[in-house]
Parts: C-alpha cells; structure tokens; sequence
C-alpha cells in the first residue's frame, strides 16, 4: 500500500522538474542543430557532384562557381584537377558563438570523370 507524501517530500518533483529540464532542452538544441547541419551536407554532396560534372564536361569555372553560390549562399568550392577526372570540394564554414567562436567546417569532395576519357 502506498503511503501518502510527507510535509519533506512535499514539491520534491518539482524541483527534480526544474533541474532536468534544462538539461533536456540543452540536449534538443543540440540533436536539432545537428540535425539540420545534416541536412546542408547533404546539399554540398549535390553542389559538389554538379560542380565537378559541369566542369568536366567543359562548363566554364565561373559558370559553376555562380550556380553553387545560387543552390547555396555562401558555398565556397575547390577544384582539383586530375588526369582523368575533376574533383569538386564544397565547403562553408559554421561558427558557433555559445562556444566561444570556435568554427568547425562542413564540406564534401565530389568527382566526375574528364569528358573525352
């Protein structure tokens, strides 16, 4: 048989309450954030599988350039040349202010073969 509350136990679950929940909310920022930085490299793998087809087979640089900053603002891309394909490194870099400033970047390499292979 349960026995009822005690004057001392009185409010014990609120304030057990009170201490977990920011905890749980820290935790939800968190798994959300990710969560959507998640997404934008799933983007890059597409901007950079574009950017590499294009210029291999024979899109201007320029060209590609623009079009990855209007699939997405702020992409930046690398190129690396090889004898039988175009690689396409692209990047942005976030910065968490909470943490201090500290940066962290997301990228994807893609690569598409050379045309005339």
């Amino acid at each position: 048989m349960a026995m009822p509350p005690t004057a001392s136990e009185r409010g014990s679950v609120t304030a057990e309450l009170a201490l977990a929940l920011p905890t749980v909310t820290l935790i939800l920022a968190v798994a959300l954030g990710s969560f959507g930085l998640q997404i934008e490299k799933m983007k890059l793998v597409s901007i950079a599988g574009v950017v590499a087809r294009g210029i291999a087979r024979g899109e201007a640089e320029s060209a590609m350039m623009r079009l990855a900053n209007e699939l997405r603002q702020g992409t930046s891309i690398d190129l690396k040349f090889e004898p039988t394909k175009v690689c396409a490194k692209a990047f942005f870099v976030v910065q968490f202010d909470a943490l201090g400033g500290q940066q962290i970047e997301v990228a994807d390499w893609q690569c598409a073969r050379s045309s005339g292979l």
